[in-house]
């Protein structure tokens, strides 16, 4: 799971006033806090829902890597790194394109188009969504809302 700044151990009260994390009891109810079709969240969660009970993700590759194992929750039967998302509460984070290298990541638009200081876009310059299998949360470093 990618929580970004939000971490499970520390409280989430200001993150969520503050409209970085959202938290509501069922998928239907996060999908209309966070603007989303609530019948697209139903069925994507339904989707990686039937491959996590196998221990997969073969839309992102979770739970491929070594490292990644390692810093999962080795209580998992099947993968320590994926399970279903079936009991809530449920919590979303948005999350905006970026890259590995930096921690503020490339200043983007809201099409993922790189912008440059006075706010053009950088045609010459794309980021790149790949994944990347180096942690735990095992998420694309671009992941466009």
């Amino acid at each position: 799971m990618a929580w970004g700044y939000a971490k499970p151990f520390l409280p989430t009260r200001t993150l969520m006033k503050a409209g970085y994390l959202y938290k509501a009891d069922s998928i239907t109810a996060l999908a209309v806090q966070i603007g989303v079709d609530p019948s697209e969240l139903s069925r994507t969660v339904t989707e990686y829902n039937r491959h996590a009970m196998k221990g997969e993700d073969p839309e992102f590759f979770k739970g491929k890597s070594v490292y990644g194992h390692y810093l999962g929750d080795s209580s998992s039967a099947c993968n320590p790194n994926i399970a279903p998302l079936a009991n809530g509460h449920f919590y979303a984070v948005w999350m905006y394109p970026g890259d590995i290298g930096t921690f503020a990541g490339l200043k983007t638009d809201r099409h993922a188009r790189v912008k440059r200081k006075d706010g053009t876009i950088f045609r010459a310059c794309s980021p790149l969504v790949t994944i990347w299998r180096a942690s735990s949360a095992d998420v694309t470093p671009a992941v466009v809302h």
